[in-house]
């Protein structure tokens, strides 16, 4: 609920909605050496009516507009606009989030949050140690998939025993972002 989540931020109700803004200002504009862009958008049937302080808050806040299309007589056309804004979002990185007839006149809402981030690594990885490895996707089940691969110090190794993982951290360039994998100890 949203009391238990502000009882977890350490924050007041009527001061959350301020306080998720500026942590967006600041994970988006923290790193000058990488990109991160965050873009929210709903997609409602044009018959609902959304309360105006609710749009307002999404505005000021969250960065996010609400777009009225019809599902109910052009689904796919909502589908089409939905994926080339996802596109537009992403820098064509996705391009189609939404697979034909995945909306239909049944849908009232599609709510989306596209993440764009691009970083160099601070040390690269060298292409030719890229090689054909198994990736698991459960224990019994295996895909084989390029990994890359390098061996180093990184600047966390750790045990997280309270997840069940172990984990490392791989910085980008500038030194203020880093990738962080949790490899968990079992599939």
């Amino acid at each position: 609920t949203a009391q238990e989540i502000a009882t977890v931020m350490h924050t007041k109700d009527d001061m959350i909605h301020a306080q998720f803004s500026e942590f967006l200002t600041k994970v988006s504009t923290h790193a000058p050496s990488v990109t991160l862009e965050i873009a929210n958008r709903m997609y409602t049937e044009n018959t609902f009516k959304i309360l105006d302080e609710y749009l307002v808050t999404l505005t000021k806040f969250y960065n996010s507009t609400v777009v009225p299309v019809s599902f109910k007589t052009e689904a796919e056309a909502a589908r089409l606009a939905i994926n080339a804004w996802v596109a537009e979002a992403t820098k064509t990185k996705i391009k189609d989030l939404l697979p034909s007839g995945s909306l239909n006149s049944q849908t009232v809402l599609v709510l989306i949050n596209a993440i764009y981030f691009k970083g160099l690594w601070n040390e690269q990885f060298n292409p030719r140690a890229t090689s054909l490895q198994k990736f698991y996707m459960s224990k019994e089940t295996t895909k084989d998939v390029h990994m890359m691969y390098k061996q180093t110090h990184f600047k966390i190794n750790t045990e997280c025993s309270d997840l069940n993982a172990n984990a490392i951290e791989i910085p980008y360039k500038g030194g203020k972002t880093s990738m962080v994998i949790l490899l968990p100890y079992e599939v």
